[in-house]
C-alpha cells in the first residue's frame, strides 16, 4: 500500500481535529437555539447537577491510587450531585468545618465512581461551569466583582470568600454557570481565557482549575466567629457559544489545541515508520549468526541450533538439547526458560522471538530500546561497507 506523503497526512489530522471542534461548536449553537425557542423568552435556565463529595480523600472508586480496594461503602457507586440551587443555598449558610472535611465540588456533571481521574474526566467530562481561584492578593470584593462584571458582562455569578480567607488577608472564589454542558477541551480554552482575563484585572488566579478532576470547595468556615463574605452577580448562565472576544480567544486556543493534537499523531506515525526501517536495516545489515556468536551462544554440530549464555542447564555437553533456533528469515527463536526470564526479545508462544536488532538491543545495550535505536540511526548514517553488503547479500541469496 503506498505510504501517504506526511505533509498530506498532518493536513489531514488537523483538518479532522477542526472539523471535529466546529461540528462540536455547531451541535452547541442548534441545541442552544432549541433552548430558546422551548422558553420563550430567550432565558437559558441552568438545570445541571454537578458532582461533589466532602473532604479531599472522598473517593467512591473501587480501587485506591495504590491499588488496593477502596474501603468506603460507597465505593463503586455514583457520586452525590449539586445542582446550582444548592450551591447557592450554601453560599448564604456555609458549613462549619475543618478544611480537610470540607464539601467540594467539581465543574463536570460527570458523577459516575472514577469521577476524581483526571484522564476520565478529559475524555467523557460535560463541563458545566466556569471556576476562579484567587488565592492571592488580598483584594477587597468589591474590586473581584468588578473584574468579574467586567470579563463576563451580564452573567450571573456567585463570589465567596474561602475558609483560608481572613479580614487581612482575603481569598476568593468564583463560580459562573454555563449555559450549555462543554467537553473538557473547550472548557479548559475557555477557562484559560477567563483566566486571562481576570488577571488583566489585576487579579491573581490559581491555574490549579484548568485541571480536569481539580477538587473546588465550596463555602465553608474554620470557625462560627470566622471572616466569611459573599455576592450574587445577577445576570444569565454563560452563553460560551456566540460570547464575544472571549469566546473567539477560546475557540482559537481551542483550534490550536486540535493543531498541535494532529501534528502529535502526525510524528508519531512518522517515528513510527521511522523506528520500524531502522530496526529493518539492521536485520538486513547483521547476520543473525554472526551475532550469536559474538554474543557467547554455542552451536551444536549440525548448525541448526544454539545454547544461550543465559542457559542454567540443558546444556549440549550435559546431554541436553541446544534452545535457540534461526528460521530462513533471519529471525530466532528461544524455547529457553532462562532466556525468558532474561527478557530476550518479545514473549511468543512458548518463548521468546526475536531478530537481530533484538540481540543487539539485548547484550550491546542492556535491554534499553531507545539508545539502541539511536546506534541503529548513527549506524545507518555510516557508509556500509560492501563488504558487509556483500557478505549479507550472499547469505540471503543461500537462504533462498
Amino acid at each position: 500500500m503506498p505510504r501517504v506523503n506526511s505533509t498530506l497526512q498532518t493536513s489531514l489530522a488537523w483538518t479532522n481535529g477542526v472539523t471535529r471542534g466546529l461540528l462540536n461548536e455547531l451541535w452547541e449553537n442548534l441545541i442552544l437555539l432549541l433552548d430558546r425557542l422551548r422558553v420563550g423568552g430567550g432565558k437559558v435556565m441552568h438545570s445541571f447537577r454537578v458532582t461533589s463529595g466532602r473532604g479531599q480523600r472522598h473517593s467512591q472508586a473501587i480501587y485506591t491510587s495504590k491499588g488496593a480496594l477502596n474501603g468506603n461503602p460507597k465505593a463503586g457507586e455514583p457520586y452525590d450531585t449539586l445542582s446550582f440551587d444548592e450551591i447557592f443555598h450554601q453560599m448564604s449558610n456555609p458549613v462549619v468545618c475543618p478544611k480537610s472535611n470540607a464539601p467540594w465540588m467539581l465543574a463536570s456533571a460527570y458523577n459516575e465512581c472514577d469521577a476524581r481521574d483526571f484522564g476520565v474526566q478529559e475524555k467523557q467530562g460535560k463541563y458545566v461551569y466556569l471556576l476562579g481561584d484567587v488565592d492571592k492578593g488580598n483584594k477587597p470584593l468589591e474590586a473581584v466583582m468588578a473584574a468579574v462584571k467586567n470579563v463576563v458582562p451580564g452573567t450571573r455569578a456567585l463570589i465567596n470568600s474561602t475558609s483560608s480567607a481572613t479580614l487581612n488577608d482575603k481569598r476568593w472564589h468564583i463560580t459562573v454557570p454555563i449555559a450549555r454542558e462543554t467537553y473538557f477541551v473547550a472548557f479548559k480554552c475557555f477557562q484559560i481565557v477567563f483566566f486571562n482575563r481576570l488577571e488583566d484585572q489585576g487579579l491573581l488566579m490559581d491555574k490549579s482549575l484548568l485541571r480536569a478532576a481539580q477538587l473546588f470547595f465550596l463555602p465553608s468556615k474554620l470557625t462560627a466567629e470566622s471572616y466569611y463574605e459573599w455576592t450574587d452577580i445577577q445576570g444569565e448562565p454563560y452563553a460560551t457559544v456566540g460570547a464575544g472576544v472571549l469566546g473567539e480567544e477560546a475557540r482559537r486556543l481551542r483550534d490550536q489545541h486540535y493543531q498541535r493534537e494532529a501534528q502529535i499523531v502526525s510524528r508519531a506515525k512518522q517515528d513510527a515508520d521511522d523506528r520500524h526501517s531502522v530496526i529493518a536495516w539492521v536485520n538486513s545489515a547483521f547476520v543473525t549468526e554472526d551475532l550469536l556468536l559474538k554474543y557467547g551462544y554455542e552451536q551444536e554440530e549440525s548448525g541448526k541450533e544454539w545454547a544461550s549464555p543465559h542457559q542454567q542447564s540443558n546444556w549440549k555437553g550435559d546431554g541436553g538439547r541446544h534452545s535457540t533456533m534461526v528460521r530462513p528469515d533471519g529471525s530466532w527463536f528461544s524455547w529457553s526458560e532462562s532466556d525468558d526470564d532474561a527478557g530476550i526479545g518479545m514473549p511468543a508462544k512458548g518463548g521468546r522471538n526475536g531478530d537481530a536488532f533484538d540481540l543487539i538491543c539485548h547484550y550491546a545495550f542492556n535491554g534499553e530500546f531507545l539508545p539502541a535505536l539511536d546506534w541503529a540511526k548513527a549506524e545507518r548514517r555510516k557508509q556500509i561497507p560492501q563488504n558487509i553488503i556483500n557478505f549479507t547479500q550472499e547469505l540471503a541469496r543461500r537462504r533462498g
